[in-house]
């Protein structure tokens, strides 16, 4: 034997102990993975498999603790104890372990297995910065280093981890991991397997259930074509309870003898594999009744196709058929009944065809007809409500409708208002021009009155000759005015030349305007009458124009004062400031002349008001006709003559002004009536859409000179 230096020879001796260590220590843990398969395969239920696992790991492989947690989905994402063995001293109960990674207690082995899926070993515990949390409590119980091992499910996902501590420090080396990643997956295995058993056993304790409550018969066949299994409902169909059925054959209970032929060919399909079988058949019952049933029967076969027997379910249909036979009998005759009432019918049917026709000609002729009158009742009824030669309405239609909205109008109290029209000079038009001319003229301010009355409750008529009459329901004064305006303005536009009027140069008209309101009774008469007095007072007043009753006719019982306040509108503005204020401020000062009036103020004073107010509306009358001059309005020359007249007027009323016999009904019927009303508010309107063309600024050259 060769001599072996001292060192050399204990260094082979302390490296042949180590590796003897290491070697003993695999075997153990082989023997422990052998008996945890051992245990593995015979564990009825999970828990009791995972307390020998850990058992094992301890007591064969020399572990000092092993336990499995499993990850709760709770707010704290603990991590439970589920099973363990070895060494406790309650340090299981007290790590507070989670796998929330923002947690302290989260940032360890069993939190980091459970968030990554892989495995995390530490091989000393005094040093690895993992331990922090538990270090002291860990190196106490004499836990040095362990391994924490993932726990997945089918789907991959980590649903716990094993945990193994050990006594020694650096305990665990390459081929240990490899054998304990090993052992982590036959556990999984192991885990998994037993929650298939379990999943299995509950869905058949569901089926056997189900299969005994079901209101279908169930019968399994073997492949000899006996009875293995038959539910309560295949007692009831057949009378014959499991155990009476059990192990025999179909052709000694329920086949009948001349159907054996057909079952048989069924059978023999089923056992070479055809999926399902589909029959209706005559069956025997116990107590020796021929029923029907219905049957659909599929084979059973092995993972490798061979058929192991048949299952059958069975309806019995026997009342079922019975009806459906005696439905298709009553079917048969029911559709010879049909057959015969159709030939029938459409014998008659054919008739009847042939009379609708005949009727509907008749009754197409009768609507014709029908039609045909009525049209012409329609026009002899126009033609006896309308003026022939203008298409206004007639004076008999104006007389109708007069009555009628009086005496609706008498009932609300709204106002009504009437217009009689008169063209200036007609005879002398007639005379010189001829009556064909003269039917002309007529139809052509017809035109115009038919324009401006419009709305559907307005009635135009001709009065008579070459007089008009107007009924406007629901009208008041001031609207009437300006219906009437228009119509005056619109048949001077047309400039009908009339050489021989003593108006104008064309033919015009003259107007008269009434309004009644309240709910006193007025006469149609009277309301004529009243129209017809504004028209005179038009007509004698220089014809084309426009007179109205300034009065408002109001339906009283008695007689009263009843002096006004003038009221500014938006729509009197002309869109000039000189003008629209020139306006405004006559406005105001007829307003407090008729309040003086109306108060009793002293006579000297309502002399000064008059006085200042006749300055201020000469004042006004020059600035106007300047400024329609500076945009030419085509009427400016009448609007001037106008502007004459009420001057004139205006100065004889301040001349009869005294003391004694002051003419203040005059004074008010002038201000209010002829310069606001009729003038300002309407007349004045006529240039509205040419006011537009000169501005304030225009005005500085033509100062106001009042003479």
């Amino acid at each position: 034997m060769k001599d072996v230096p001292n060192g050399r020879y204990g260094c082979n001796i302390t490296d042949r102990k180590q590796a003897d260590e290491v070697l003993h220590r695999l075997n153990r843990q082989l023997r422990a993975i052998s008996n945890c398969n051992r245990v593995m395969i015979q564990a009825k239920d999970e828990r009791t498999l995972l307390n020998d696992i850990c058992r094992i790991i301890c007591n064969e492989a020399g572990y000092r603790l092993a336990w499995v947690g499993y990850a709760e989905d709770d707010v704290a994402k603990t991590v439970r104890p589920v099973a363990w063995s070895g060494y406790d001293s309650g340090y299981i109960a007290n790590t507070r372990l989670t796998w929330d990674e923002t947690s302290e207690y989260g940032q360890g082995p069993a939190g980091t297995v459970i968030r990554s899926g892989t495995p995390v070993h530490i091989q000393d515990f005094a040093t690895d910065t993992q331990m922090i949390p538990w270090r002291t409590s860990a190196l106490s119980r004499g836990y040095r280093s362990g391994i924490a091992l993932p726990v997945k499910d089918e789907n991959k996902k980590t649903f716990g981890v094993l945990l193994i501590y050990s006594a020694e420090v650096n305990a665990f080396s390459e081929d240990e991991i490899r054998l304990l990643i090993e052992l982590s997956g036959d556990l999984i295995f192991g885990i998994l397997a037993l929650r298939t058993r379990e999943a299995l056993r509950k869905s058949e304790e569901r089926l056997r259930l189900e299969v005994t409550r079901m209101p279908i018969g169930y019968i399994v066949w073997d492949k000899d074509f006996c009875v293995v299994s038959w539910n309560p409902a295949a007692e009831r169909i057949f009378g014959f309870t499991f155990e009476e059925a059990s192990g025999r054959h179909p052709y000694e209970i329920i086949v009948r003898p001349e159907t054996q032929s057909r079952v048989e060919k069924i059978w023999a399909r089923l056992l070479a594999g055809d999926e399902s079988a589909h029959s209706v058949n005559e069956n025997l019952t116990k107590d020796g009744r021929s029923i029907v049933c219905e049957w659909t029967n599929t084979p059973l076969k092995q993972e490798d196709g061979t058929v192991l027997g048949t299952i059958s379910m069975i309806q019995e249909v026997t009342e079922r058929m019975r009806a459906e036979e005696e439905i298709r009998k009553l079917n048969q005759q029911l559709e010879e009944h049909v057959q015969e009432r159709t030939i029938e019918l459409s014998k008659r049917n054919s008739e009847l065809n042939l009379e609708i026709h005949e009727r509907k000609q008749a009754e197409e002729k009768l609507r014709k007809a029908k039609a045909q009158l009525e049209e012409t009742n329609r026009v002899l009824e126009t033609l006896s409500v309308t003026d022939p030669l203008t298409g206004l309405a007639n004076r008999r239609r104006f007389d109708e409708t007069l009555a009628k909205e009086n005496a609706r109008h008498l009932r609300s109290g709204a106002p009504l208002s009437m217009i009689m029209l008169d063209i200036d000079n007609f005879k002398a038009f007639n005379d010189n021009y001829g009556h064909v001319n003269g039917d002309l003229c007529l139809q052509r301010i017809a035109g115009i009155i038919a324009g401006n009355v419009v709305r559907p409750a307005d009635v135009a008529a001709r009065y008579g000759g070459e007089e008009f009459a107007f009924i406007l329901p629901e009208t008041n004064l001031d609207g009437a005015i300006a219906v009437a305006e228009e119509i005056r303005q619109g048949i001077y536009n047309l400039a009908i030349p009339h050489a021989y009027s003593s108006t104008a140069d064309f033919v015009t008209a003259s107007l008269g305007v009434t309004v009644v309101t309240g709910k006193a009774v007025i006469s149609e008469s009277d309301i004529i009458a009243r129209a017809d007095k504004m028209l005179y007072k038009a007509k004698k007043g220089g014809r084309n124009r426009v007179e109205a009753d300034a009065t408002g006719g109001e339906r009283q019982s008695g007689t009263g004062k009843n002096l006004i306040q003038l009221v500014w509108q938006e729509n009197f503005n002309c869109g000039n400031p000189l003008i629209d204020a020139q306006h405004r401020e006559l406005f105001r000062m007829t307003n407090d002349l008729l309040g003086a009036i109306e108060s009793s103020t002293p006579n000297f004073i309502i002399a000064e008001r008059v006085t200042h107010l006749l300055k201020e509306l000469l004042k006004h009358f020059h600035d106007e006709e300047a400024i329609l001059e500076a945009v030419q309005f085509p009427d400016r020359k009448l609007h001037a003559e106008e502007h004459a007249r009420l001057y004139q007027k205006s100065l004889e009323l301040a001349r009869m002004f005294n003391a004694d016999n002051p003419p203040l009904g005059e004074i008010y019927k002038f201000l209010v009536y002829e310069v606001v009303f009729r003038h300002m508010a309407l007349a004045d309107r006529t240039f509205y859409s040419f006011i537009g063309k000169v501005t304030t600024e225009n005005m500085a050259a033509s100062p106001s000179q009042p003479s």
